[in-house]
């Protein structure tokens, strides 16, 4: 299950960094940054967002909202 969630492709994930790899042969590396980075954001939110309901109907605890606000934090750094 974390190698499954780690090669998600948002950016602080190592999913995310081939993803950037990937990307940077065809826009360039600051660019494909940008995108893996925006991507990450994205990615961060609707598992925060499956992560509270998996919490309001019992599946899981709050640790997948904790996870998504890291990598939301770590992908927004990366951006900048």
């Amino acid at each position: 299950m974390l190698a499954i969630f780690n090669l998600l492709p948002a950016l602080p994930l190592d999913g995310g960094r081939i993803f950037r790899a990937l990307l940077a042969g065809q826009v360039g590396m600051s660019q494909a940054t940008y995108i893996a980075a925006k991507t990450g954001q994205v990615m961060a939110v609707l598992i925060a967002c499956l992560g509270i309901i998996g919490v309001m109907i019992g599946f899981n605890g709050l640790d997948v909202v904790i996870i998504s606000m890291f990598v939301f934090y770590s992908a927004t750094r990366e951006k900048a």
